[in-house]
């Protein structure tokens, strides 16, 4: 492993710092140069530069958008849906006096699409200041990650919370409130448990076994010996028992009702002294042992309030102050010989509520307690308590649909869904599609109307003739005795115009014509080429749209030289982070590997590869010392605040 920054990292940085080694990936400028040579494409380039200066403004915006909702990609035009987001129309420039158009009005998408699309790179790229290229990579890496994470959190929500959902208090206090909203009282009440319950034992909750296996483990079960041979008990033989049992197998039956019997006679100052043994601090209700399992008695304060999972939603335990609620009859028969029916049920329920608590089995009643006493529920939050899902339909769409437009699984946000025209993501395959069927049809014969090399009869070739005078002169100026130029019957637009705007609005009708034609013949064709052009457009748009949510402003974009060194430095990171177009994907593809800073950088990118992969078998890189160093030695100059004694002694007090 190197220092801080190898070799190659250095190498590239210098050469980015300067504005080398970063540009649009290549292959795409090769494609977009192989596109507008394409006959067809290019042949329309020619007739629009033409008519420049020739034909009226408004005749040359219909030109350069007639196509745009047809056949786009035969004319390098802005598709339709996109053209006032990529090149709004704009309104003509006035000399203040009113005599002279300064500027034409521009109409919606004049401009040529591959244009945008270079400009759009460049402004990502930073226009020549790659330091504000890497200031806007960082914006959208950091908008990608949170808005990710936010995507993430309401799929994940929904789906895996939703089915279990109850209410917000449930999932905001961890199950706690469901058991007692009341939880100051519940929190208290566990405290004061003291060690008597043992919550990694909970299936044995409310049963005679855990208070004797309590008392075993205490070594209290000799301090009522006398009481459980009364009831028939050993208790040596008993603690032997004990010590036998499995870690889920409890004492028979038969025993734990003797046992019970005996804790019911166990009051007075053998009682206290236990629950002193047990740290228990309940001060009323507990008169005999045998109380210390009664989940009424145990939790004085909130047993009214004390709720169980039941198939419909968490039920009240208790009812009518006193009563357990029917609900739960059944629920602890396995000790109705034993304990009264009510006794068993509630504890069971009891049980079965502790249980939902995560991870409680590491916890004591103390750490419990402590912290139910400090959660705070939605209390007076009626929106938020009223949900009846985690996360409201409008909540769950917005970020679903309405937030969630990355590219990635769930709308997740990819980098190259901010920066990824410049490296050439979805427009280098969407132009060697675009390149092969255009030659394709044009070989074919179907842009024949259109374009047909070494013929004079496509339309767009009509256009170029009639802009250059071949069939005539048009000129309207004397109305008495116009010149026409006629083009030929058989050719598109045929007939006789004074106008050159006459001329053109005649062809454009017969080219719309001509489009529709190619649509019906060779719809397969047709479609696919419109479907690869548009899709570089949804790229671009998206791109668009994605900067902007990321909070960038081309125009606003800071330079900083900070931000180039600060992700040279991250290289051999976005390497081994390896992302699907991620940063390390991009910079790969927009490395200038003319430039010796570009090559480095590719080099950086594989060598942070090879530290990892060498890394996990133990084999070492060759480390370069990494030895900082302060701008200047010493240390830096302060005034002196130091008192002299004779200072000192003029200023103290001595009455």
């Amino acid at each position: 492993m190197y220092g801080t920054l190898s070799p190659l990292m250095l190498i590239a940085g210098e050469g980015l710092v300067q504005n080398t080694g970063l540009g649009i990936n290549t292959t795409l400028i090769s494609l977009i140069n192989t596109y507008k040579a394409i006959g067809v494409v290019n042949e329309f380039a020619t007739a629009l530069a033409d008519a420049n200066g020739v034909v009226s403004s408004s005749t040359l915006g219909n030109m350069q958008t007639f196509t745009a909702g047809t056949f786009p990609v035969s004319t390098n035009t802005i598709p339709s849906a996109y053209a006032t987001k990529f090149d709004p129309a704009t309104a003509a420039v006035i000399a203040p006096d009113g005599s002279t158009i300064l500027t034409p009005a521009q109409v919606a998408g004049n401009d040529r699409f591959t244009d945008i699309l270079i400009a759009h790179a460049n402004n990502i790229l930073g226009n020549g200041d790659l330091s504000k290229f890497v200031v806007q990579m960082y914006s959208v890496m950091a908008y990608t990650v949170s808005s990710g994470n936010f995507i993430d959190a309401a799929v994940t929500t929904n789906s895996y919370l939703g089915p279990t959902f109850s209410n917000m208090d449930e999932l905001t206090t961890g199950s706690i409130s469901s058991i007692s909203l009341a939880t100051v009282e519940f929190g208290t009440d566990l405290i004061n448990t003291g060690i008597l319950l043992d919550l990694d034992k909970l299936n044995t909750y409310g049963t005679p076994h855990s208070l004797i296996v309590k008392l075993a483990t205490r070594g209290l079960l000799s301090y009522i010996s006398e009481e459980l041979i009364k009831a028939g008990v050993n208790p040596n033989a008993l603690t032997t028992k004990i010590t036998g049992l499995g870690t889920n197998e409890t004492l028979p039956l038969v025993i734990q009702k003797k046992c019970y019997e005996a804790f019911k006679t166990i009051t007075g100052n053998k009682l206290i002294t236990i629950k002193t043994a047990l740290r228990v601090n309940i001060s009323t209700g507990i008169d005999t042992l045998a109380d210390l399992i009664d989940t009424q008695k145990i939790f004085p304060l909130s047993y009214k309030t004390l709720t169980s999972p039941y198939k419909t939603g968490y039920k009240a335990i208790y009812v009518n102050s006193n009563s357990v609620n029917d609900l739960f009859k059944n629920l602890g028969k396995d000790y109705y010989s034993i304990l009264t029916t009510g006794l068993a049920d509630a504890n069971a329920a009891m049980r079965r509520a502790l249980q939902q608590i995560k991870n409680v089995q590491n916890l004591t009643t103390a750490q419990l307690g402590a912290a139910v006493k400090l959660i705070q529920t939605n209390y007076g939050l009626d929106l938020v308590n009223s949900l009846d899902k985690p996360l409201p339909n409008n909540v769950y769409s917005y970020y679903t649909s309405s937030f969630a437009n990355g590219s990635g699984s769930n709308g997740r946000y990819y980098l190259s869904d901010g920066i990824g025209t410049p490296a050439g993501i979805t427009h280098n395959d969407a132009l060697l599609n675009v390149i092969n069927t255009l030659n394709d049809m044009t070989a074919s014969g179907a842009l024949d109307g259109l374009y047909k090399h070494g013929a004079d009869t496509g339309a767009f070739t009509v256009m170029i003739d009639f802009l250059n005078d071949v069939y005539g002169i048009p000129d309207d100026s004397d109305p008495m005795a116009p010149t026409y130029a006629t083009i030929p019957s058989g050719y598109p637009g045929a007939g006789s115009y004074d106008t050159y705007d006459a001329g053109i609005a005649a062809i454009i009708a017969s080219t719309n014509t001509i489009i529709g034609n190619i649509a019906s013949s060779y719809p397969t064709e047709y479609v696919s080429a419109n479907s690869d052009y548009l899709n570089m457009s949804a790229q671009i748009s998206k791109e668009l749209d994605t900067l902007a949510d990321a909070g960038v402003v081309f125009a606003d974009t800071p330079s900083s030289k900070q931000s180039i060194l600060g992700m040279v430095q991250n290289l051999h990171t976005y390497a081994i982070q390896n992302e699907y177009r991620g940063p390390a994907e991009l910079l790969e593809k927009m490395a200038d590997l003319t430039t010796q800073a570009g090559q480095a950088l590719v080099g950086a990118l594989r060598e942070g590869r090879n530290i990892s992969a060498l890394n996990t078998i133990g084999v070492g890189m060759d480390n370069v010392p990494n030895t900082p160093t302060d701008p200047a030695d010493g240390t830096g100059e302060f005034t002196e605040a130091i008192y002299s004694a004779d200072e000192a002694i003029a200023i103290i007090s001595t009455n």
